[in-house]
């Protein structure tokens, strides 16, 4: 399922947000907004609908993720995401939401409240159609396309029991493939500023109790070497990207190493893990270099942005729906920011990028239609408005020049002006109760 868009409020600072993707979405404000307490209430919803009971719980009854502002603490946690679903020549909108109390004081609190799922006919331009809802009243589904929102499921779910969980094993056959699709949705967000660590030539641990299942996000040079075994197009396309945005490397090379003969012995029969027997590490050839170098030698910049260009391409074949990317413009000079943001969004396909941004730089790259703008405000609650129409964006554009400026360098000063020129920036917005 292709994610359109999402909408969710009552987390930390987060007031009602709704966010419609493109291809590459931009969450811009100063400093200390909330573009990270987004990324973490997109995540939080995605876990809460995979997670257990009994981790459902806790998570309602988790201080760090509560709306603590005073203006916010008595608001329930509101998650819903859209998406294009296409089954043989069916075309649906999916949409699934659901919402929940916060614990409270004396064991109150801590309960699923609403659950809601419905699709569009796409081709039919159909008005929605209820599948599941779940409010005061029950829970009822739609036991046929046919029927009506009427039958009461077949068991009495608990505070902390989504009717998701019940469709996923039981669901009537035509509604099977949608709720697969809506339960396997999943985000990455990479936050790693620092991606040093994960150049380090170590050996990988394996534990015997894991569930099989390699983590997808690792060391880099392993990471590279396994996608070149299974996607070796892919891998070399990659690799080409990295070498186009550093115009002095020719290329990169990745070396796998066999330490057999020094792991003999060294590890007990009864341990719980296993050490692989290989370790793997990336050279470059640089066209001023008379001999390769170790990649662990390049800049901060360049091994993040290799990192993000792997995660990314790992993401895509894991079937990730959503990335999200802290401040990737730290990392690169301006002049290659374009190439990078065209690379990530042929790199992505299906998937939907979500990059924050404090830099105006970023701006003059990207669909004014894609950037959504976090607008200071004295209750310290964070809502992010895109642009009110194709007609507001032209009026930014035109004032922008008639103050001998770049538009990002004119969005962010009136970002942080006074209240007179946040004014005249909200006018260019959507309103906040439209958003």
């Amino acid at each position: 399922m292709k994610i359109t868009s999402f909408s969710l409020c009552g987390f930390r600072n987060i007031g009602q947000t709704v966010i419609n993707l493109k291809s590459i979405t931009a969450l811009v404000s100063l400093n200390s907004y909330g573009k990270s307490n987004l990324f973490s209430a997109l995540d939080f919803a995605l876990t809460f609908m995979r997670a257990s009971s009994e981790s459902r719980r806790n998570m309602m009854g988790n201080v760090s993720f509560m709306p603590l502002n005073e203006n916010l603490d008595d608001s329930d946690f509101i998650f819903s995401i859209e998406g294009d679903y296409e089954e043989k020549e069916n075309a649906y909108t999916v949409h699934y939401g659901f919402s929940f109390e916060w614990a409270k004081d004396c064991d109150k609190g801590a309960r699923i409240t609403s659950e809601e799922l419905y699709i569009r006919d796409k081709k039919a331009k159909s008005h929605k159609k209820p599948l599941l809802q779940r409010d005061a009243n029950g829970i009822r589904i739609r036991s046929s396309m046919t029927g009506r929102c009427s039958t009461k499921i077949g068991k009495d779910l608990s505070d902390t029991e989504l009717a998701l969980d019940f469709l996923k094993v039981s669901s009537p056959d035509y509604m099977e493939g949608i709720v697969q699709s809506i339960a396997g949705i999943r985000a990455y967000i990479d936050e790693q500023l620092d991606a040093s660590s994960l150049y380090h030539q170590i050996p990988q641990i394996v534990f015997h109790n894991n569930d099989g299942n390699q983590p997808l996000f690792e060391n880099i040079p392993r990471s590279l070497f396994l996608l070149k075994q299974k996607e070796p197009v892919l891998c070399n396309s990659l690799i080409d990207i990295f070498t186009s945005l550093f115009p002095n490397i020719t290329g990169v090379e990745i070396l796998e190493s066999d330490i057999s003969k020094d792991l003999k012995n060294l590890v007990e029969k009864d341990a719980p893990f296993t050490v692989s027997p290989k370790i793997y590490s990336l050279w470059v050839k640089d066209r001023n270099m008379n001999q390769p170098l170790d990649f662990r030698f390049l800049s901060a910049g360049a091994k993040r942005i290799l990192m993000q260009l792997v995660h990314i391409a790992n993401a895509r074949i894991s079937g990730i729906s959503i990335v999200g990317l802290e401040e990737p413009e730290n990392s690169i000079h301006p002049a290659l920011f374009q190439g990078f943001l065209d690379t990530l969004e042929g790199l992505a396909d299906d998937m939907r990028i979500i990059i924050t941004s404090h830099s105006p730089y970023l701006l003059q790259y990207l669909d004014f239609s894609g950037i959504y703008i976090g607008l200071p405000s004295d209750d310290g609650i964070a809502r992010f408005r895109t642009f009110a129409s194709s007609r507001k964006i032209q009026e930014l554009m035109t004032d922008a020049e008639e103050s001998y400026t770049l538009v990002g360098n004119y969005i962010f000063e009136l970002l942080s002006g006074n209240e007179s020129e946040r004014k005249i920036l909200a006018s260019y917005l959507e309103d906040a109760d439209e958003s």
